[in-house]
């Protein structure tokens, strides 16, 4: 969980999904070592490929999720073709509108896989329950840096689907980069003042996103006013996975 007493709140809230290289990385107790070669990523036996389309990609999210866990966690840069990085219809604790994988025919995105030990992805199950399915998705077009390419992989979709705000379509996230986008991208700052003109118009943004920070009911409320707006997951090719 993020303490938003060790950093300003509004950065959690606005800056979402965080600063991520634009390179492969290891991180372990409480260091990032860039991968640059083959040979340097670890042994992936036994280890679960599961995408990360948002905030798991970034190194000091995954540091507040894994400490100083001195166990080496890979984060492999790859393509996805025909999926996106889109928002989801719920506000994080943090105060910010995090991010679902959803299907996007026609679109490439670049996101990461972290290959997960049994422990890590406990770990992860527990961040991720509350508002996530945990699905193994087949048939995938998934090119990684490193290795060969992938048609199987798992994910964290939205329980409620995307969030499509008044335009109908699944809204993408302008800070994650992707090739053949139809639908406009949005940066946090912007996906929050469109919740927030739909919820509360003429709210200072601030004001509207350390309520529901602050308060969890709130919280609840406002996210039953999105899931008013939504797209589902399309399933065809997914499988939801118990989470132990």
């Amino acid at each position: 969980m993020i303490d938003l007493s060790l950093r300003d709140r509004t950065y959690w809230a606005t800056q979402y999904p965080y600063p991520s290289p634009d390179y492969s990385f290891l991180v372990g107790g409480g260091k990032l070592i860039p991968v640059e070669r083959a040979e340097d990523v670890p042994d992936l036996e036994g280890r679960v490929p599961v995408i990360a389309c948002g905030s798991n990609r970034a190194p000091e999210r995954l540091a507040q999720k894994y400490g100083d866990d001195p166990e080496p966690l890979p984060v492999i840069r790859m393509a996805l073709a025909d999926f996106d990085s889109v928002y989801a219809p719920h506000f994080a604790h943090y105060g910010a509108i995090p991010a679902t994988l959803h299907p996007a025919p026609g679109t490439t995105v670049s996101l990461s896989v972290t290959w997960l030990s049994e422990g890590q992805l406990r770990r992860m199950h527990a961040t991720e329950r509350e508002n996530y399915h945990f699905v193994r998705l087949n048939h995938l077009s998934l090119t990684p840096e490193f290795g060969a390419p992938m048609t199987q992989a798992f994910a964290y979709v939205s329980r409620a689907g995307a969030w499509t705000g008044a335009s109908g379509n699944a809204i993408p996230l302008a800070a994650v980069t992707a090739a053949g986008r139809k639908a406009k991208a949005l940066h946090q700052i912007e996906a929050l003042e469109a919740a927030r003109d739909k919820i509360e118009p003429g709210r200072d943004l601030e004001t509207f996103f350390t309520a529901h920070i602050e308060n969890a009911a709130l919280r609840r409320a406002r996210i039953e006013a999105l899931c008013a707006e939504t797209e589902a997951f399309a399933y065809a090719f997914a499988e939801i996975v118990e989470m132990d």
